[in-house]
């Protein structure tokens, strides 16, 4: 059979399987696809040989990954977990990078290692597995203390941090080594700085226009889709042209975009073609093209297993101490150590960049991969034993991310009558969320109290927004499940609630929940 075919026909029934699969095993899905690879290439089966034909999809599948890792991040709060935020990314994330850099360079995994595979080696494991541990966390987090909510926040944001600069490091060192000119390298550094200002703030000003707007959203959603790809494409061919490696610019570009209200079937649109196709594409490939026979040799599997131990015990202490500084007990603080230790899309992606681009040898990239698939099995297990003992794991498991209403922007405190009026005009809820100058959230304004005043400018500076405020109302957490939210409806009758986020300095208004945003995706149940 044509190698192409077979490896099409062999990625499709492993899609199928995949889930299932990584259910029983309690692996993430993406690892399971890395598996797959293994036994289908030359470590395993050997029955697939040559990937050269889709190596075009390989790389759409990469930009893809990059891009569905960033559209997931909503509105990361690193501002407002400063402490916790730059003490994460400090020590358990560029001080990780640099142990393990300085491992490979202290003991060189074979003869020819170079400074630049040093770098690269630490700048790949800087930063953990946002698609793993932040999903994990939330999952369990919602039934805990605001301070564990609080802790979580400041850690999906330093681990964000980590992840940034990570790929900003990766980026600018490839392209450093392709062309050693340090006056050309500090200009690239600019040069990819300007990027990133440009797809972060111009990339939602497009989107907004061209996606968000409530007149275009009159056309259809695959065209919406469409657009939505396109732009996305026409940023990678940009920073192509830059020099500026496609995974940040991608990740960027997911970032960007992951706090616009964007109609959900748009999203789960790119979704199925990322996830679904592209995505597993890429790992099925990653996983073939690697050669585990390195370690047939004894002393590359006990270098392998020094070199798991000590990212484990980093990852792990690290986390420990920093937990412990915000005042958790040792086996909390053992459990969030041991939650920053996976590593799975970005740090294969990066290995991956370095691999194709000369800056790691095979032996490395076999190290890289099989540390990434354990670390996503360990470190959920091991984190779930000390901080949520007892609880299970839930395949149904749906929080509030992905019902946010982010069309409103909250009124200010201090807003005037008439500002409050105009900015209203047209929406259909019955509550207006109100936060202060620094976004945390002080209660709501009601509709119906909104009625028994006079639309007038003269009222302007007589009625502000604090004047009318409720706090009686119940408010949500975005890491908390669909059901919760079912049962506060019930119990309320309203038909909207805010969203809020535990930070240090209060609760970060993050979006609106609405019953009929639900109501479409509640699942039927029989009466017999």
């Amino acid at each position: 059979m044509d190698p192409t075919l077979l490896f099409l026909l062999a990625a499709l029934v492993i899609m199928l399987l995949a889930r299932p699969l990584a259910k029983l095993l309690q692996l993430p899905t993406l690892s399971i696809y890395v598996l797959s690879g293994l036994i289908l290439g030359p470590s395993g089966a050997n029955l697939i040989r040559e990937t050269e034909p889709l190596r075009y999809l390989y790389h759409l599948g990469l930009i893809l990954l990059m891009f569905s890792m960033g559209l997931k991040i909503k509105k990361p709060q690193i501002q407002k977990n400063q402490h916790a935020v730059f003490n994460i990314f400090l020590f358990n994330g560029l001080a990780t990078g640099i142990v393990m850099g300085l491992f490979l360079f202290l003991f060189p995994a074979q003869p020819g290692t170079t400074i630049g595979m040093v770098f690269l080696f630490g700048a790949i494991f800087t930063s953990s597995s946002l698609e793993v541990v932040v999903p994990f966390l939330h999952e369990f987090s919602y039934r805990s203390s605001r301070h564990v909510r609080t802790f979580v926040s400041g850690l999906a944001g330093g681990t964000l941090l980590a992840e940034i600069v990570c790929l900003f490091l990766v980026s600018l060192f490839i392209f450093y080594v392709k062309k050693p000119d340090i006056i050309l390298f500090l200009t690239m550094g600019i040069g990819i700085t300007a990027f990133i200002f440009l797809v972060l703030y111009g990339l939602p000003f497009f989107a907004r226009k061209a996606v968000s707007h409530p007149g275009v959203r009159k056309i259809s959603v695959e065209d919406q889709s469409r657009i939505l790809i396109a732009a996305i494409l026409a940023i990678v061919w940009l920073a192509a042209g830059l020099k500026v490696q496609v995974i940040i610019a991608a990740f960027l570009s997911g970032i960007a975009l992951a706090n616009l209200r964007i109609d959900r079937r748009v999203i789960q649109n790119i979704d199925f073609l990322s996830s679904g196709i592209f995505v597993p594409i890429f790992f099925l490939m990653a996983g073939v093209e690697t050669d585990l026979r390195i370690f047939q040799h004894g002393f590359n599997w006990a270098y392998f297993t020094g070199m798991l131990l000590l990212l484990l015990a980093v990852k792990t202490i690290s986390g420990y101490l920093i937990a412990r500084r915000e005042k958790f007990g040792a086996r909390e603080s053992f459990g969030f150590g041991f939650a920053t230790t996976p590593h799975l899309s970005s740090t294969l992606a990066t290995a991956i960049i370095g691999y194709e681009a000369g800056l790691l040898t095979p032996v490395l990239l076999g190290y890289i991969i099989l540390i990434s698939i354990l670390t996503t099995f360990l470190g959920p297990i091991a984190s779930r034993l000390f901080l949520f003992p007892g609880s299970r794991h839930r395949e149904d498991y749906r929080d509030l991310e992905e019902y946010l209403n982010l069309d409103f922007q909250p009124l200010k405190i201090d807003e005037p009558l008439f500002s409050i009026m105009t900015h209203i005009r047209g929406l259909e809820i019955s509550v207006y969320p109100v936060v202060d100058k620094k976004g945390i959230y002080r209660g709501v304004l009601r509709l119906s109290e909104l009625r028994d005043l006079i639309l007038s400018e003269e009222l302007d500076h007589l009625v502000i927004a604090a004047d009318l405020l409720s706090a009686d109302i119940p408010v949500l957490y975005r890491d908390e499940p669909v059901e919760k939210a079912i049962e506060v409806f019930r119990g309320c009758g309203c038909y909207a609630f805010p969203v809020l986020e535990a930070t240090d300095e209060g609760d970060i208004y993050v979006g609106l929940i609405l019953l009929k945003d639900i109501l479409p995706d509640l699942p039927v149940r029989s009466n017999t």
